[in-house]
């Protein structure tokens, strides 16, 4: 018996498969696991976007035609990070690609004609991963100061030293030269990556200071005690509570504004305090021990909810914009050099003030020590250093009573 497959008759019907049309949303990103095999997550709302999930990572990226027509070339390129990515940005950054790829611009022989701004959602990736603590500052401080809608190589020195000098006249040294490195930093990556041929700031150097600005840019330390009194009098002009016991906090405790602006009520326990490897500057763990004062100032702080961190800036995010806080303080206190680097030298200073070995002030401020001493003693002097912080908030307390 023959018959024919034409015949409408002797064709078996497939099952039909519909396919997925929920929209990709924030949460379905983030809660997207690895499977035994990588796998896709596309975009109804957005054709050729989608999320790749493997093992090991968690990646945006978007398939699409070089010019119209079924015969052109079809690429694929990776957006970044999910992780570090938003859904929203890394959905715009697609939607631009499909845009120039219709136009006929091949995404995969443009990296160097990326903007600014597209070249910092990779660098913010690169950050991430490398698990770089300031990351989220160095973006903002770039975002700030470049121009995001140009292309790298139309970056100009003229035009970044422009921006060094306007921190500068306006106040906020500081700000400058955190943004001189941050951004020496970003286009030598670009240079690396090819964006770029040269750095524009290569062979910059910053004018040599005059004596009357080596003056007026010394140190700024307090070593009396009627002048850790005055600063503690004028945290009160801070415009947020927070940002008064943050800067108290430092002056307790000596260390770093960034690694103490990430403390959460977890990492406290047993009057000590347990910064975590990724959010100090070493990348190392390492334990400070907390007096009677800066306890006192965590108890005080309320327990927010959906954030652990206990010194919360805007949106309960890490505290941000340092020169805008400290900026009423200078003020109160009568001098624009007070720093947070300034309260962790005073700590620092007041413990050789009371007689604390080097080795154990040097421990306390999570100083690496020299390479011979740190690589064969390992002792961390617990008892010392606990009793040294106790001796040292007693010195604060007697001067602010």
């Amino acid at each position: 018996m023959s018959f024919s497959v034409a015949d409408p008759a002797n064709v078996v019907a497939l099952p039909h498969r519909k396919p997925n049309k929920i929209a990709l949303t924030q949460r379905r990103v983030d809660n997207a696991s690895a499977r035994a095999e990588r796998y896709e997550v596309r975009d109804p709302s957005l054709p050729g976007f989608m999320l790749r999930v493997s093992a090991t990572s968690k990646t945006y990226a978007v398939s699409t035609r070089v010019g119209r027509g079924r015969g052109t070339k079809r690429v694929r390129v990776t957006i970044g990070d999910a992780r570090v990515i938003k859904l929203h940005d890394a959905r715009e950054r697609a939607r631009q690609i499909i845009t120039d790829a219709k136009a006929g611009i091949d995404p995969t022989t443009a990296a160097n004609e990326q903007s600014v701004r597209e070249q910092l959602l990779d660098y913010q990736a690169r950050l991430a991963r490398d698990g770089v603590v300031k990351a989220a500052d160095m973006i903002a401080t770039l975002k700030r100061g470049l121009k995001g809608d140009l292309l790298p190589k139309e970056l100009a020195r003229a035009m970044i030293v422009a921006e060094i000098e306007r921190l500068e006249y306006s106040g906020r040294p500081g700000a400058a030269d955190y943004f001189r490195k941050t951004v020496v930093t970003f286009l030598n990556w670009l240079v690396d990556r090819g964006a770029i041929a040269a750095s524009p700031m290569a062979g910059y150097r910053r004018p040599r200071e005059t004596r009357a600005q080596r003056l007026s840019r010394r140190p700024w330390v307090m070593c009396a005690s009627e002048e850790i009194r005055q600063f503690w009098t004028a945290s009160e002009a801070a415009s947020n509570p927070v940002h008064r016991d943050l800067l108290r906090f430092i002056l307790l405790t000596g260390q770093r504004r960034t690694e103490t602006s990430l403390i959460e009520h977890g990492h406290i326990a047993d009057s000590c305090w347990h910064p975590p490897a990724e959010n100090t500057k070493t990348g190392t763990p390492h334990n400070v021990p907390l007096g009677p004062l800066s306890l006192a100032l965590i108890d005080a702080q309320p327990q927010y909810a959906g954030t652990g961190l206990i010194f919360p800036g805007r949106g309960m995010k890490p505290i941000s914009g340092w020169s805008k806080l400290i900026a009423p303080i200078r003020r109160a206190f009568g001098d624009d050099r007070v720093s947070c680097h300034g309260l962790r030298r005073t700590f620092r200073t007041g413990l050789s003030s009371l007689g604390v070995e080097e080795a154990v002030a040097e421990l306390m401020i999570a100083h690496r020590r020299s390479d011979l001493i740190g690589r064969y003693d390992h002792s961390d002097l617990w008892s010392k250093r606990a009793a040294a912080q106790n001796a040292w908030e007693d010195h604060v307390a007697s001067a602010i009573e």
